[in-house]
């Protein structure tokens, strides 16, 4: 036990000399659980399925949080016996929303010189080891968040002699039984996007801005009425978007103008205009307009394919479309109808033998 405790002590170093290089609040690695009640996890970890290695990352949405399962014997989990019949029961106290699955996986884990100040400070050697893994949603949000829980393990005594040896184990000894052993876990998530990362902070703090095309913004709001945000630079129009404010909280923007050479190979000759943003969402539905000469129809574009934008029209007074939202997604404006992209994907059909039956009874 003094091993692991000096380890999880120099974790706590390490951490707190790379916290500077996260933008969220670091995750501590400690140990969760008492052994003495036949399992205990440590964590939470990151794996790198390149490298086969857990580290005492952050954890971004869409992460998986991993926590490295103990014996009794405080020795990492490696036999599918201790696993098999082992039942969980999670809890939460906050951050279900967030929780994709829970799981107890196998993952392979190597032990190098790159990677031995992480998790496999913790294992004898390399190889598989069982953990139970937190997968989280993916999310675009300028906020972090906090899953917080209790799991409850189960399992009967398993007398491997008389079980027989599976998924490759040796078959001697006896994994004990757990009877309702609770064990706290808790860590912390955030939007992990490098270019939120590397983004500036903007506090508006008057009623309209411009911001440019393929530069990612990181908006704060200090208004309580409506703003308009100007996408384009220099002259270049490419929408306002008009929305209250009031109570928003910060919010990851970003777009870009690029065409969707599918969609411009279906439709030769027709003017088009393309303006995709990052699915950004607004407490409040605002109004978003696009000036276009002669425009005449509006998309949205929606796993490559056109969709109608609802509500969507085009004033020739002022040349421009109207439509309201509180999403900004994938748009393309253009002078004539259009139509999707033919799908080309080829699908392989088996070939069947074909079966003659007696027309009369049926029997083959």
């Amino acid at each position: 036990m003094k091993k692991y405790v000096a380890i999880l002590l120099a974790f706590a170093m390490l951490l707190s000399l790379s916290a500077m290089a996260f933008a969220a609040k670091p995750n501590a690695v400690g140990t969760n659980g008492n052994i003495a009640n036949g399992i205990a996890m440590v964590g939470p970890f990151d794996y790198d399925s390149d490298a086969k290695s857990m580290n005492a990352n952050a954890l971004s949405y869409g992460d998986a949080a991993y926590y490295l399962l103990l014996d009794k014997a405080n020795n990492p989990i490696s036999r599918y016996a201790a696993v098999e019949k082992m039942k969980i029961k999670t809890t939460f106290e906050m951050g279900s929303n967030i929780v994709d699955s829970v799981s107890v996986v196998k993952k392979n884990v190597k032990l190098t010189a790159d990677n031995h100040d992480t998790i496999t400070a913790l294992l004898p050697e390399s190889g598989h080891y069982y953990f139970v893994c937190i997968k989280t949603e993916d999310a675009q949000t300028t906020t972090d968040a906090d899953v917080i829980g209790r799991m409850t393990f189960n399992r009967k005594e398993v007398d491997l002699a008389d079980e027989g040896s599976t998924k490759g184990d040796d078959p001697t000894g006896i994994e004990d039984k757990i009877d309702d052993v609770k064990i706290d876990f808790a860590f912390n998530v955030f939007y992990g996007d490098h270019d939120y990362l590397a983004s500036d902070d903007y506090l508006l703090v008057t009623d309209s801005v411009d911001l440019k095309w393929d530069q990612p913004y990181a908006l704060k709001f200090d208004s309580d009425d409506e703003i308009d945000l100007n996408f384009g630079f220099d002259n270049a129009n490419e929408g306002v978007f008009t929305v209250d404010v009031s109570g928003q909280s910060k919010v990851y923007l970003k777009y870009n103008t690029d065409a969707d050479d599918d969609i411009m190979d279906a439709n030769p000759g027709a003017k088009m205009f393309f303006l995709n943003f990052n699915g950004v969402k607004f407490n409040r539905v605002g109004e978003f307009v696009y000036e276009m000469e002669d425009g005449a129809y509006a998309y949205k574009v929606v796993d490559g394919k056109l969709q109608e934008i609802p509500g969507c029209e085009y004033d020739e007074s002022d040349e421009a479309f109207y439509f309201r939202t509180r999403v900004l997604e994938n748009y393309v404006f253009s002078t004539e109808k259009l139509v999707n992209p033919v799908d080309d994907t080829v699908v392989d059909v088996p070939v069947i033998d074909s079966v003659v039956s007696n027309p009369s009874t049926g029997v083959l």
